[in-house]
């Protein structure tokens, strides 16, 4: 089940030609480039704007143009429109300042995000926390345990919203005052799933939630493993609690290999079915995980001697 923010949360515009003029061209080539992870990586290596694009005539760029310009008329003027009234939600572009860094760095990062929550300032040790849908009572207390133990350390954690794993991970942070981030598969005006809801409503006032779908898209199977990239990419590590083999963890801990981020996997004394992801990656050379501590240590190797010493 999918909930829908009700619309009396959205209010009118005011002056948006004025103030936003460049957006509408954002939001254009945002709708004109889902899920094309070439022609995104191709728009990052142009530099070029994406009002540019959309009058280009070249025949790198007409057919992407094309898709704009139809995208720039019709209902597409209202959804800008909508978009830009809501007080909460906010679009940050590749070319923003506050665009996370990480993100920026690998092949296919969205053009645009639209983020809602509070405006923080992304910490150094960004952690995503991933894991089965189903989760057992000793994966549930470990992944409360690693977060508690992170929790005076300036981590960030980062997950995809979902049920199981998820949702604990998000939970944690949240119950040891740690900033959070959630990665959703639809629209940043649906929340999916829908019992989330409490928890969404809590990360829109104490972390963030952020999306690269265009408002109203429901969540589609091959969205989240385009979620699970992002939760890879804005992160410095992903850590494994606990996965059977076909787990859409797994697609997240490889997205990671890809973009060169380090594999941490919690190394259970006895491996199950329910495990049998993490013994793969084990085997591949991930890093094994059994405390708070081989996390921080793990960090430490990555940073700078000024950086590691916050973590003192």
């Amino acid at each position: 089940m999918i909930l829908r923010i009700a619309s009396s949360e959205f209010r009118n515009p005011k002056h948006l030609e004025n103030e936003h003029g460049s957006l509408k061209y954002w939001l254009a080539l945002q709708e004109a480039l889902y899920a094309d992870s070439r022609m995104m990586h191709e728009f990052c290596e142009a530099r070029m704007s994406p009002s540019e694009i959309a009058i280009s005539d070249t025949p790198k760029w007409s057919r992407l143009a094309k898709k704009m310009q139809t995208h720039l008329r019709g209902s597409f003027r209202s959804l800008f429109y909508y978009l830009s009234s809501h007080e909460e939600i906010r679009l940050c572009t590749i070319c923003d300042d506050e665009y996370p860094q990480l993100l920026k760095s690998i092949y296919d990062p969205p053009p645009l995000l639209f983020c809602r929550g509070t405006n923080f300032i992304l910490p150094e040790k960004m952690l995503a926390i991933v894991g089965t849908r189903k989760p057992s009572r000793a994966s549930v207390e470990c992944t409360q345990t690693l977060v508690s133990e992170l929790a005076e350390n300036n981590f960030c954690i980062v997950s995809g919203l979902a049920m199981g794993i998820d949702r604990v991970a998000h939970q944690a942070a949240l119950a040891n005052h740690i900033p959070t981030i959630g990665v959703s598969a639809c629209g940043i005006d649906l929340i999916y799933p829908a019992v989330n809801a409490e928890l969404f409503h809590q990360i829109y006032r104490e972390g963030q939630v952020v999306s690269e779908f265009p408002i109203g898209m429901s969540p589609k199977p091959f969205h989240f493993p385009r979620r699970n990239r992002i939760i890879s990419g804005l992160s410095k590590a992903v850590l494994l609690i606990e996965a059977p083999e076909k787990s859409g963890a797994l697609i997240t801990a490889r997205a990671a290999l890809e973009q060169g981020r380090e594999v941490l996997v919690v190394e259970w004394d006895k491996f199950t079915e329910e495990t049998r992801g993490n013994q793969r990656l084990l085997d591949e050379g991930a890093t094994p995980i059994r405390s708070g501590q081989d996390i921080m240590d793990q960090f430490k190797s990555s940073f700078s001697a000024a950086e590691s010493s916050q973590l003192q």
